[in-house]
């Protein structure tokens, strides 16, 4: 049974958007029958995140929060992995890291230390409403094309089909939100995506991955349940 390991800070706006959508790949993880360790905000730090690495030796780790080129962060800021200094406890594993510019130096450091993949950003992750709480049709453009990298890897499919099915969902928004001539944010909404998907880089063995064959995600997710107040919900966008 594949182990997937995932951080879960939650102390300002962007970890609360990041921990919103991350228990949708908590609750995917554990229908495709994968043993997964959840570490939430206080457990989000060093000394608990690697004693989970060293113990429960995941395959995947996913985590979202504060990053730079060298460092990737958790709760309050904790440094959890930093290059050429602990990022070798990833070798073996599958990583995706949902944080800025993670991309440009720990991503690649990692894969040289014997990460089997990395996917991550190697500019800042931004997105166009920061409006509380999370689930509102803006937010569901970029949790859905975060989320299909994870949702990938989880499932089994290669490093580089998850790349490629996030990229794909990234030009069917662009092309979605074109056509709403009428929304005033529609423009500021692409730009934010085409950024994040120019950004979106991955190192190491692309066709790495997790053996498990229960319940593709290709276009769409069947576990996404958000709460949007706004007659059209993201979820019900269809594309080409």
């Amino acid at each position: 049974m594949p182990k997937v390991l995932l951080t879960s800070p939650c102390f300002d706006a962007a970890t609360i958007f990041g921990y919103w959508w991350k228990d949708k790949t908590v609750t995917q993880s554990l229908v495709n029958g994968h043993e997964t360790l959840d570490l939430k905000m206080g457990d989000a730090v060093r000394d608990v995140f690697e004693n989970a690495i060293q113990n429960f030796n995941p395959e995947v780790f996913y985590g979202y929060g504060h990053g730079n080129a060298e460092l990737f962060t958790g709760q309050n800021k904790d440094i959890l992995l930093h290059a050429c200094y602990n990022d070798h406890l990833m070798s073996g594993r599958i990583v995706y890291l949902l944080s800025c510019t993670t991309g440009q130096k720990l991503g690649p450091s990692m894969v040289n230390k014997g990460a089997r993949a990395y996917i991550g950003y190697d500019d800042d992750f931004v997105w166009a409403d920061y409006d509380l709480p999370p689930g509102g049709f803006y937010h569901g453009c970029f949790y859905d094309f975060s989320n299909v990298i994870i949702a990938n890897i989880l499932y089994g499919n290669p490093v580089s089909v998850a790349v490629e099915r996030a990229l794909e969902r990234a030009y069917g928004w662009i092309d979605y939100l074109s056509s709403l001539e009428d929304d005033p944010l529609a423009s500021k909404i692409i730009e934010y995506l085409l950024h994040d998907r120019n950004s979106l880089v991955s190192f190491g063995d692309k066709s790495a991955q997790i053996q498990n064959r229960m319940i593709d995600y290709h276009i769409g997710s069947i576990f996404l349940a958000g709460f949007s107040p706004l007659e059209l919900s993201w979820q019900d966008v269809k594309f080409r």
